[in-house]
């Protein structure tokens, strides 16, 4: 009975998907409905990213988060990755552990909100893995992998990908858009319905080339993520932020901007004399802004080695805040 229940479940997702299949790129060769899905050697003749990301019942979302609504968190975190290195999406899969509770139609709306997303942002869904679970308080968890590949520029330019190891001394730090409150008391807020900053992220690249020199998203914290800049530049540098530029969601505390996580905004170094666009394209028609909230600065010796470190308002010691964020523990 148990089997048979699994594998009605199982059939139904593996169909809802392949029957897809039509609809995929024509560099798709090989779709959903074989062992692996193959794809045409042109789409990664320079080469190609890669980068797996998932979310976990009780941890990213409560039990009861529509189901359409953490397909679509589970596809956006991974585009938001790719927005990070100012490049393409080109295809996702997706793995999922479900609950028997959630039963074959959940198990289709939760797997059809991951295509529909997948494909909105560039990456169709061309394959992945289902199982089902008995235990009756297990959590479900999806996990999706994201293909990436680097932007084509003018004539056969290709775009370099930004990555997070660039930052200088006296290079102006960054943000997209406002940070903190992106959870709500009931579980649901912001973090299920942020727009990745994809379409952000190539007119900054566009806009500034070379002198782009560090990106990543805010996945888990203003802080924490600004201190993994610093600890990935190849001098020793700290994040000095001003408490003042951060620009901040509404109702969100100065703490909870700097340590809440999930705003998957974007964060960046520039070199100082770059002019920074005030305001980026949004991908939906419309504009985020761009707040410069600090400087990239020599670490001292007493500093830790991945260093974020706040200027208070009205001036006073600088705070240590390199491990203000998510940690996923």
């Amino acid at each position: 009975m148990r089997q048979g229940a699994s594998a009605g479940i199982e059939a139904r997702v593996i169909a809802a998907v392949s029957a897809s299949a039509p609809s995929l790129p024509a560099w798709v060769t090989v779709g959903p409905g074989d062992d692996m899905a193959v794809l045409a050697p042109s789409v990664c003749a320079n080469g190609i990213l890669a980068a797996c990301d998932q979310v976990v019942e009780g941890r990213h979302f409560t039990r009861d988060t529509p189901l359409a609504l953490v397909g679509r968190k589970a596809v956006a975190r991974n585009v938001s990755d790719v927005a990070a290195m100012a490049a393409d999406p080109l295809a996702t899969l997706a793995s999922c552990v479900l609950p028997r509770r959630i039963g074959a139609d959940g198990a289709q709306m939760l797997l059809e909100s991951v295509r529909r997303h997948a494909e909105r942002w560039g990456a169709p869904l061309i394959g992945g893995d289902t199982a089902v679970h008995d235990d009756p308080d297990g959590p479900l968890m999806l996990s999706v992998t994201i293909l990436a590949r680097p932007r084509a520029g003018s004539g056969d330019a290709i775009m370099p990908v930004v990555r997070r190891r660039g930052a200088c001394a006296g290079d102006a730090l960054y943000v997209t858009g406002a940070c903190g409150g992106s959870l709500g008391a009931d579980g649901l807020g912001r973090h299920l319905h942020f727009e990745p900053r994809l379409a952000a992220s190539h007119a900054l690249a566009d806009a500034l080339g070379g002198a782009l020199h560090a990106m990543i998203d805010v996945s888990d914290g203003l802080g924490l993520d600004a201190a993994r800049l610093a600890a990935a530049a190849a001098q020793p540098l700290a994040a000095q932020i001003d408490a003042m530029r951060i620009p901040r969601s509404p109702s969100a505390s100065l703490e909870s901007a700097i340590s809440d996580g999930e705003d998957h905004e974007l964060l960046f170094c520039a070199a100082a004399d770059a002019r920074v666009p005030d305001s980026l394209p949004d991908g939906q028609g419309g504009s985020v802004t761009c707040t410069r909230i600090g400087t990239m600065v020599p670490r001292l010796p007493t500093m830790p080695e991945a260093c974020a470190v706040l200027a208070p308002a009205g001036g006073g010691a600088l705070q240590d805040i390199s491990r203000k964020g998510w940690m996923h523990e």
